[in-house]
């Protein structure tokens, strides 16, 4: 199975296997020839149909692809996914992107409540939204789907883009 290819065992793995799970579920909805890897082209068109980039996607785009790396697996996206920025935000600068970018901050209570942390994005991306409903409890289908897609743009291709600071 993919997802046991990209954990070797690694402790972040058997930590965070709801994580790894919803970053393999994130890489397949990328891979769109399902051949295992996310191409130039098949990050491209996710930037610009799912998350409505029309321009200015460049540079999330390199970030994604990092070192020119124009074939991304599952475990070199796991393994970025750990590394980035994102991954390290505290409650705070998770909860600070929900009022800022995500412009909902009618729930960061429930975020502070649940210690949404950086690490537990993938979870928000994924289509089944199972976290955002069960978990969380949001209800309204329009901010579970805003949250899904600033989360799966965070989780992908990293920092918002523009000028707040989340330090």
């Amino acid at each position: 199975m993919v997802l046991f290819e990209a954990c070797h065992n690694e402790p972040a793995c058997l930590q965070d296997k709801a994580g790894l799970e919803a970053i393999t579920q994130l890489h397949r909805q990328l891979d769109d020839d399902a051949n295992g890897n996310v191409d130039l082209s098949e990050s491209d068109d996710f930037l610009r149909e799912e998350l409505q980039y029309d321009s200015g996607y460049e540079k999330r785009q390199r970030a994604f692809h990092h070192n020119d790396d124009m074939h991304i697996s599952v475990k070199e996206l796991w393994e970025a996914w750990l590394r980035s920025e994102v991954h390290n935000w505290t409650v705070e600068q998770t909860v600070e992107w929900l009022s800022q970018s995500v412009d909902l901050p009618q729930y960061k209570t429930l975020f502070l409540q649940h210690k949404v942390t950086g690490a537990t994005l993938p979870r928000l991306a994924v289509n089944n939204m199972q976290y955002l409903s069960n978990v969380l409890g949001i209800k309204d289908p329009i901010h579970k789907q805003k949250l899904a897609l600033k989360a799966m743009d965070v989780v992908l291709f990293g920092p918002p883009k523009g000028n707040v600071q989340f330090l």
